[in-house]
């Protein structure tokens, strides 16, 4: 199977053939068809495509031998830069749009990691509070225990001061 792509600088043309010198410096050859769509942002002719123009050409599909001359199935024209093919500028767009996607979503990452510590902070200020009212629920129902073992009062202790209480109130109810 031929090439799949070639691009490059035009150095000559001829007929229905273009000579050019890709990237990679090395030379190659493209011809055209009745059916080979030309474009240079916006329609374009095969007589469009001039020595020193760029040319970025999709081969149709065929078969030959390496070195052999492509048939093209579409050609994308552009301005050579002194005397060069830029950088194919849709490689370039997508670069850049790469980068912007790229800090969009480490913004989103960072933003992500700032909410998942504010709520870690939130929930460790609520399980604090929790601890510290079971913790006082726990030391006051340990003080009463304590404090019942503490007094001890027997049957006899308790009768006593249910009547020491009921005279005191007998003496102020006068």
């Amino acid at each position: 199977m031929g090439h799949d792509e070639v691009e490059g600088l035009v150095r000559s043309v001829s007929g229905n053939r273009i000579q050019l010198t890709q990237r990679d410096r090395t030379a190659a050859a493209v011809d055209f068809t009745p059916s080979t769509m030309v474009t240079e942002l916006g329609p374009a002719k095969v007589t469009d495509v001039t020595p020193g123009s760029c040319v970025d050409v999709e081969a149709a599909a065929q078969g030959g031998p390496p070195g052999a001359p492509v048939t093209a199935q579409s050609v994308t024209i552009s301005p050579s830069e002194r005397g060069k093919c830029p950088p194919d500028a849709m490689a370039a767009a997508a670069e850049t749009e790469a980068q912007k996607e790229e800090a969009r979503i480490q913004a989103s990452v960072e933003e992500d990691k700032r909410k998942i510590v504010a709520a870690a902070e939130q929930e460790i200020v609520a399980a604090t509070r929790l601890a510290r009212t079971e913790l006082r629920a726990y030391v006051s129902e340990l003080a009463v225990t304590l404090a019942e073992k503490r007094i001890q009062v027997s049957a006899s202790t308790d009768q006593d001061l249910v009547r020491a209480f009921v005279d005191q109130l007998g003496k102020n109810g006068k």
